[in-house]
């Protein structure tokens, strides 16, 4: 979160600069992202 908080600070605050910040997020941390699908997959069985 501080990191998305400074790049928008910074200027990266469009919609496009925000999906961008995402898509990087979810690469840089896609076995915590997988994690959380699963779980709320789990929870809504």
């Amino acid at each position: 979160i501080n990191e998305q908080n400074a790049r928008m600070s910074t200027g990266e605050k469009s919609a496009k600069d925000i999906d961008r910040h995402v898509d990087e997020w979810i690469a840089k941390n896609s076995d915590t992202w997988n994690a959380w699908l699963t779980a709320a997959r789990d929870a809504a069985k």
